[in-house]
């Protein structure tokens, strides 16, 4: 039968989309369990404080997104295959500007959003691919282009300058049966 995901998320942040994007590239059964927020209340705090959360055969459970996507990446094997380091401090990077962007710790650095977004242009256009590594596709691209979408929609001035990020937006995003707006 093969496996059987359940996924746990508050559909307000946008992880859960990310393994959405990927459980359904990868053609992985899985069952949508968003959490509202008029059913906080009900809701265990222990489960609250571990979303998004991935679970198998109701025994194991994977929490967190970039240790979802790592159990994925493994267990379906859509890493890079030059070095799965690659392809994961790439999205600790992107992560790690994401939330300077949430805090607004950059938002009046022209300078600072401008070299990330030529740090990712300089990825994509060294690979060739469309893809952040050299192998093609990773888990790791779905995470960055929900991010970098993100990132684009807040520093939106920005995407006439790097039309590259766009179309590797619009790429990771048509490789999924889920209907996403770009």
């Amino acid at each position: 039968m093969g496996d059987f995901y359940k996924l746990f998320y508050l559909p307000e942040k946008e992880y859960g989309s990310i393994i959405k994007l990927v459980l359904e590239y990868i053609n992985v059964k899985f069952e949508n369990h968003p959490i509202k927020y008029a059913d906080l209340p009900q809701i265990d705090m222990e489960l609250l404080n571990n979303l998004p959360l991935l679970e198998l055969g109701g025994t194991f459970k994977v929490k967190g997104i970039l240790p979802i996507l790592r159990h994925l990446q493994q267990k379906y094997g859509c890493h890079s295959k030059e070095c799965l380091d690659s392809a994961e401090s790439i999205a600790q990077c992107i992560q790690d500007f994401d939330v300077k962007v949430n805090n607004n710790n950059c938002l009046n650095d022209n300078d600072e959003v401008t070299d990330f977004l030529s740090l990712i242009t300089d990825l994509l256009n060294k690979n060739k691919n469309g893809f952040l590594t050299e192998s093609g596709v990773t888990f790791m691209d779905f995470y960055a282009a929900e991010k970098l979408e993100h990132i684009m929609f807040k520093f939106d001035e920005y995407s006439d300058q790097f039309p590259e990020i766009l179309a590797f937006i619009r790429t990771i995003f048509s490789l999924s049966k889920i209907e996403i707006k770009v």
